[in-house]
């Protein structure tokens, strides 16, 4: 029998994903003899790709079950040929979800069922006998039982990676390209969180989309409560939730783990909540929020680290906008937590950080622990994007080539219209069609992005205009491209120069691609075709006799190529014709355009 010394009630911080949660009151202290009672395995006869919990009832002696310095629960398995993985353990509660209809607006109710206890999650990627050997300790001691499991063939899930191939691009484990397609989707909006993402998840899944940022920030589900050493386990059930929801419809989330600037009056870092910390910097520097910092990350690869959904775990939204920020010390902050990271994620999950609108530190990307490299960036009227964020296609251009360089996928991870206060532009409820976020989805990719653009209004503008069947032109055109292995290199084709000049309408078209081994991508635009000149109802004339040139692949021997024209909204091919190269300049008529088109180009 547990001797309980205190009782905690849980429950979230932020209004955005606050769900109400009945009967909410978890065990959290205990004084009892250290003691594994029982550990259930489930399923009894797992298979490969297949999802290993146990169950383990465990007693001790500790203050909160989330710091790894009052208990701390591992477990060793040792697989087939000896390999070994190292999994903490963590403490944890479920719920049962139902959907309140009833008030002025619906909420999201959470009801816990069962007891709290401890698990252990573990994705078996290989067939055969496991040891599997349970560790627990406390002040007190610690305490270890040995049991044995099989495994047996199934359908093994592989973790996406920078790509061996090509650092400029991403691959699973089994070396099959990621190509990242999606958008921001950081929070639940009103009080009903995870049914918003049933159906947002849906949505995307149906356009294709297979990419999504996630917050555990302080609109998102932070587990984190004001007390320190306090979680939130009916936020951690709802995360478990979006995760089920990203697998199902075959998204991957990269998780965004902090956003706040300041030390509010709900932060458990804080010195009048408890914490250690009199400011923002404090917390990148004291010893004891670094501890508590990183018993937050132990308890997140704990329970998320097992799923091929993880895309990468990413520490901080726009660190740099944070209150005080020190440069130097929270990119040293950044090298420690991202080695810690090293250090208990067995899984190995990709790691960034990121930085405010078109911020860009260079120190930061050439880190080793940076996996991949990012931008942010938004038109903000009387800001300096104010002229150029006119065009996003030539941001994103711009933009990424400063990235590739660090010779890490790179990715511009946030756009979109913003007002003065730096909150949702009214302009983009004029620009219905979408076109702000096509050009930078597309104009990305072309640059040589690992992924298409990433916008963030998903809430205020995806979801309502219904623009998902954007994602659906991308992923149709992505499908078989293999990003990973063609050494794609991106190029602009100079329209004001030869044979171009000889064209009246030439200067109005955009040219952009990436040249690969044996194929070529091109997207092709009409420049006037900008969400500046559709909210303010400027004429977009079509480019009439439109034409692509391809100089680039003329040669003394005769060549044949396919070439492929693509819908760049409906994902559909339009034609497919062969070209023969044969010491001329060839080119490729498209005849009237109205916006944009993309085009596949292969050697047979």
């Amino acid at each position: 029998m547990k001797k309980i010394l205190f009782l905690a009630s849980f429950f979230s911080m932020y209004v955005i994903a606050s769900p109400i949660v009945s009967h909410a009151q978890t065990e959290l202290r205990s004084e009892n003899p250290l003691k594994i009672n029982e550990i259930r395995f489930n399923p009894s006869e797992p298979k490969t790709g297949e999802l290993l919990t146990l169950h383990i009832d465990l007693d001790g002696t500790w203050n909160t079950p989330f710091w790894q310095e009052e208990i701390a629960l591992d477990v060793e398995f040792q697989g087939p040929g000896g390999k070994t993985w190292s999994i903490p353990g963590f403490y944890t509660r479920d719920f049962q979800r139902t959907r309140d209809d009833s008030g002025d607006r619906p909420v999201e109710v959470l009801t816990p069922i069962g007891q709290a206890e401890w698990q252990v999650r573990f994705l078996p990627n290989f067939a055969g006998n496991y040891q599997v050997t349970v560790r627990a300790a406390d002040r007190n001691g610690e305490i270890e039982q040995i049991h044995t499991i099989t495994v047996s063939e199934g359908m093994p899930k592989p973790y996406i990676r920078v790509s061996n191939n090509d650092p400029h691009y991403f691959e699973f484990e089994n070396g099959e390209p990621y190509f990242a397609i999606g958008l921001n989707v950081a929070w639940g909006r009103g009080g009903t969180p995870t049914y918003d993402f049933e159906r947002w998840f849906t949505d995307m899944g149906d356009a294709g989309a297979n990419f999504a940022r996630v917050w555990m920030g302080q609109r998102g589900f932070l587990f984190e409560s004001v007390t320190p050493g306090t979680y939130s386990l009916n936020s951690l059930w709802q995360m478990d939730h979006v995760l089920s929801m990203a697998a199902e419809n075959g998204v991957y989330i990269k998780l965004c783990l902090e956003d706040y600037r300041n030390l509010s009056r709900n932060n458990p870092y804080s010195k009048e909540n408890g914490g250690p910390c009199e400011t923002v910097r404090d917390f990148f520097k004291d010893p004891e929020a670094k501890r508590m910092w990183k018993n937050r990350l132990r308890y997140t690869v704990a329970r998320w680290g097992w799923s091929p959904n993880i895309m990468a775990w990413e520490f901080w939204n726009e660190i740099d906008a944070s209150e005080g920020y020190d440069k130097p010390v929270v990119q040293s902050w950044t090298k420690e937590m991202a080695q810690y990271l090293d250090h208990i994620d067995p899984y190995h999950h990709l790691h960034v950080n990121s930085l405010g609108s078109f911020a860009f530190e260079p120190r930061l990307w050439m880190m080793p622990e940076m996996d991949f490299a990012q931008m942010h960036g938004y038109w903000r009227p009387n800001w300096i994007s104010g002229e150029f964020g006119k065009d996003w296609a030539q941001v994103m251009i711009d933009r990424i080539a400063i990235l590739r360089p660090f010779q890490k996928p790179s990715l511009f991870a946030e756009f979109g219209l913003v007002d003065e206060r730096w909150y949702y532009s009214p302009l983009m409820d004029i620009d219905t069609g979408g076109v702000n976020m096509h050009n930078g989805m597309w104009a990305a990719i072309l640059a040589g992005s690992a992924g298409c653009g990433h916008l963030w209004w998903w809430d205020e503008y995806v979801a309502p205009q219904n623009l998902w069947y954007h994602y659906r032109g991308v992923a149709n055109f992505a499908a078989g491209v293999p990003w990973n292995t063609q050494g794609f290199e991106p190029f602009q084709i100079d329209t004001r120069a030869a044979p171009y000049d000889k064209d009246v309408d030439a200067e109005q078209l955009r040219i952009i691609g990436l040249r690969g081994k044996t194929m070529t991508l091109l997207w092709i635009q009409n420049r006037a075709n900008t969400w500046l000149n559709v909210v303010e109802k400027n004429p977009v004339p079509p480019v009439e006799n439109a034409r692509v040139y391809f100089p680039e692949f003329s040669c003394q021997e005769s060549n044949i190529y396919t070439v492929e024209i693509w819908d760049t909204y409906t994902g559909s091919k339009l034609s497919t014709r062969k070209v023969i190269v044969n010491g001329e300049t060839p080119f490729i008529e498209l005849g009237r355009l109205e916006k944009d088109v993309a085009v596949k180009i292969l050697l047979d």
